[in-house]
């Protein structure tokens, strides 16, 4: 009788533990040639481990749960090209990164780390149809001139997004994107020189439309044709946070937002000294809420033409 319960026990323990999934490291190149192969071959759980050197390739990732991840140190941004994980799209080859889910079918915890995405077309990084995705500490630059497009990084229909300690300067368009996408944090970047390098520039650091519920904070913006811009667009971003960022010496507006967003929360930036090449109406203002619409602007350092409210 004692040795049925004890089979009896360990059956329940048995059936109430979970099954340990076993984690490969992948490293590129020992173990694949490219990073594609690398992530073409990783399951749930698995790390992809990229040596640092120059990678010729756009890579594509559809499996949920992978990390990729530039073998360098946390520092790398400050060291020289032989110590960096580099993808040159030799202003050809577009998205370089690319995490693509499905609509109703989201790819999910795929973390990017430490990455130079340099030369490209159309955007560095994108991610589309995703949720709980973690970008970190990556750079993304150079990207191809007018009459082409470049966007450092964008989201597209993606939830619960961190994306955080990266480095976005160069391109025409956009630092980062944020379209149809909600629920995400930017937090801690840096956005410098995104403009279409015109008479009078745009291209935005930040630039939202559709999107709803993000926490933009602890930014930095510079030299951008616009700091952060809230585009329009017949589906209105709504419920956002802007607060604590640090906006300076942009061309245009430190932070606009166009009709019809609403309901969105501006708190405690440093947005002075911008404006700097603005021409014609309205005038030269850091801030700007374009038939004020209901946001809320509160402690902010910064000259606008309305009062805060």
């Amino acid at each position: 009788m004692r040795t049925a319960r004890v089979s009896l026990f360990l059956l329940v323990v048995c059936l109430l533990t979970p099954p340990v999934v076993a984690v490969s490291v992948i490293r590129v190149p020992q173990d694949a040639a490219t990073i594609q192969a690398a992530v073409d071959r990783a399951q749930p759980g698995d790390v992809i481990l990229v040596r640092p050197g120059l990678y010729l390739e756009a890579v594509i990732i559809r499996t949920s749960g992978i990390s990729l991840i530039a073998d360098v140190p946390d520092d790398h941004i400050f060291r020289g090209p032989d110590e960096r994980v580099i993808l040159d799209g030799e202003m050809t080859r577009t998205r370089l990164i690319r995490v693509r889910g499905e609509p109703g079918a989201p790819v999910s915890d795929v973390v990017i780390r430490g990455f130079w995405l340099r030369r490209f077309k159309d955007r560095g990084i994108s991610l589309e149809n995703t949720q709980e995705c973690r970008v970190e500490n990556n750079e993304a630059s150079d990207g191809a001139p007018l009459p082409d497009f470049s966007a450092g990084m964008w989201l597209d229909n993606s939830s619960f997004t961190t994306v955080a300690g990266n480095y976005f300067h160069d391109t025409t368009m956009f630092g980062l994107g944020i379209g149809g996408s909600h629920f995400n944090i930017v937090r801690g970047n840096l956005f410098l020189r995104i403009h279409d390098r015109q008479p009078q520039p745009t291209g935005c650091g930040i630039s939202t439309w559709n999107a709803s519920r993000n926490v933009i904070i602890q930014n930095r913006f510079e030299f951008n044709g616009w700091g952060i811009l809230f585009q329009s667009d017949r589906t209105p971003s709504t419920a956002n946070l802007v607060q604590e960022n640090t906006l300076h010496s942009n061309y245009l507006r430190a932070i606009e937002i166009d009709e019809p967003n609403n309901g969105n929360w501006v708190l405690n930036n440093n947005a002075t000294g911008n404006s700097i090449q603005h021409r014609g109406p309205p005038g030269r203002f850091d801030l700007w809420d374009v038939g004020e619409m209901n946001n809320v602007w509160q402690g902010n350092q910064a000259y606008s033409p309305f009062t805060p409210r």
